[in-house]
């Protein structure tokens, strides 16, 4: 029977990158994890006897500055465009987290904790006595709470979203059920809202944003279904670059092999976290 390993690597090591970033690689008789301090991210998870859940670019950059392309990146505290930074989806998934003692449970659970304070980069953007955390648990399924606390003497606000790239065999191939008839912003088109009609499907570029919708979807490519239910977070993001705007991103070689299946609280959702507040949501994964 496989036993609970716990190990500490680097991208250099285990993905031959050029600048080596700390990993925490986790397997157990449920599954094995491959998570990330740069950006608090999950890069892999796969559950024993599953195929992948996550996909992670085999262009993927591991440089600071840069996030990392797959898995589970953290935008935070802003989604998408800042009316006055140029930073975009905040500086949480290009910050190093830092990992908290590691908890194996009775049962075969494995919980990673990771916290992120304000740094110097988060300075820049005025956001200042925070902390950000990340708890992991890695079980037969895949469940990530994300929590603020608020440690300033004024409200602070925070739109995010796990933007997480799930795998499977053929985009064009694949649906998202869970999402008929409700509003969402394409970027596509300027961001004017629409409404889906029937199923979530993949013909060429996908970028919506349902700022409200269910709890639950389900990815289906035909030979694999994936689980997605969110808790205290209100948006949904669906995303898939296409080929021709995949063929303009040095870090995706292979875009028809993911779906981007992203939960989170943007726009009128954004959290407004009171002084000593914590606000908390959760995500659970499952294939």
């Amino acid at each position: 029977m496989t036993t609970v390993s716990i190990t500490h690597s680097d991208t250099a090591t285990y993905y031959g990158s050029e600048e080596a970033m700390p990993l925490i690689i986790v397997t157990s008789p449920l599954c094995k994890a491959v998570i990330s301090l740069y950006g608090g991210q999950v890069l892999e998870y796969q559950a024993t006897n599953k195929q992948p859940l996550l996909w992670l670019s085999d262009s993927a950059v591991f440089k600071t500055g840069v996030a990392i392309r797959g898995g589970i990146p953290i935008c935070a505290p802003w989604f998408g465009n800042h009316p006055t930074h140029e930073l975009n989806h905040g500086f949480a998934r290009i910050s190093v987290w830092q990992q908290q003692p590691i908890n194996v449970q009775a049962n075969g659970d494995i919980e990673v904790i990771l916290t992120l304070e304000e740094n110097e980069l988060s300075r820049q953007y005025g956001y200042e006595q925070f902390t950000m955390s990340l708890t992991i648990l890695l079980s037969s399924k895949l469940t990530v709470q994300f929590s603020v606390e608020n440690h300033h003497t004024a409200t602070q606000d925070c739109e995010w979203a796990m933007h997480s790239y799930f795998s499977v065999n053929n985009i064009k191939n694949t649906t998202i059920t869970g999402l008929e008839q409700q509003i969402y912003l394409d970027k596509t088109d300027h961001n004017h809202p629409h409404k889906l009609n029937g199923v979530q499907v993949f013909n060429g570029e996908v970028d919506s944003a349902f700022v409200n919708s269910p709890s639950q979807q389900t990815i289906d490519d035909h030979q694999l279904a994936i689980n997605v239910c969110g808790e205290n977070c209100p948006s949904a993001i669906v995303w898939n670059p296409g080929q021709d705007l995949a063929a303009k991103m040095t870090d995706i070689a292979d875009y028809q092999k993911f779906a981007c299946l992203e939960r989170g609280a943007i726009k009128e959702n954004t959290w407004q976290i009171a002084p000593n507040q914590t606000i908390s949501a959760k995500v659970r994964m499952s294939n």
